[in-house]
């Protein structure tokens, strides 16, 4: 039968380094470009605006916990604007009419500075409303050890579920959602450093995999040339292959009753 492995996708540790922190500059240039931003605790939506995206929880959550948290802020990983986009176009209205537009900042998609974004974040949203295969940005967040909230399905609960499973949510659940990242803003918990889903781990289980099938064609390989050395015994020596008899000629004597007249 068929054995299918999976192997994760892992995070290079050096580059997302547990507790790593923003540089100084790189806040002070920050605060310049977007100082709405400063003195904010900021909720990362680190991925563009689509419908499978799940964006609109983003509303759900402004909305219920502005009053609370004042300071609350989304942060999105895409343009500000992008023409003939439906699902971007539905978004800002949404927000405009529920004035919500001055809490979220678009700060673009083609950065190279996500890293800092992830460490600097008080949570990172993972809300897309198809399962995920991946989560990359998730799992980044992780190691960086940003708490991470997202629905509880396909990557996010394979992710998140051994290492950080409070920040799992019962999927479409706007109540639990908003209470997940109240409780987080109120009592800040952070993952812990961990060792799953690094690159060194899935370069070994890779190994592993090509490592276990090489030993494997090598028995199959072994097996086979057995089978074909008995095959050709048995070919040359067929016409002796039973057990040679060595018969003896014993002296066999036989009585013969005299019928002769005893005289």
């Amino acid at each position: 039968p068929r054995v299918i492995k999976r192997i994760y996708r892992g995070v290079d540790t050096r580059r997302y380094p547990y507790r790593h922190n923003p540089s100084v500059y790189w806040l002070r240039h920050t605060f310049a470009e977007y100082p709405e931003l400063e003195h904010k605790k900021w909720l990362v939506f680190p991925t563009i605006i689509g419908k499978e995206y799940g964006q609109e929880w983003l509303i759900d959550i402004l909305g219920n916990l502005q009053d609370q948290f004042p300071n609350i802020h989304v942060i999105i990983m895409d343009e500000d604007y992008r023409s003939d986009d439906v699902a971007h176009e539905d978004f800002r209205q949404r927000s405009n009419t529920l004035e919500l537009s001055d809490r979220i900042t678009y700060v673009g998609s083609k950065r190279n500075d996500m890293r800092e974004w992830l460490s600097a974040a008080n949570v990172v949203m993972a809300l897309a409303n198809q399962p995920e295969s991946i989560g990359i940005n998730a799992l980044q967040a992780i190691h960086l050890g940003t708490p991470v909230i997202g629905w509880d399905q396909a990557a996010f609960s394979e992710i998140l579920r051994p290492l950080y499973p409070q920040g799992l949510v019962k999927k479409y659940n706007a109540n639990a959602l908003c209470k997940a990242v109240r409780h987080q803003l109120e009592s800040v918990t952070r993952p812990e450093m961990t060792t799953k889903f690094t690159i060194r781990e899935m370069i070994d289980e890779t190994i592993g995999v090509y490592k276990n099938l090489h030993e494997q064609a090598l028995a199959e390989e072994k097996a086979a040339a057995d089978a074909l050395a008995v095959r050709r015994h048995k070919k040359v020596f067929g016409v002796h292959s039973d057990p040679i008899i060595t018969k003896k000629t014993a002296h066999k004597i036989t009585l013969v009753k005299d019928k002769s007249n005893t005289l």
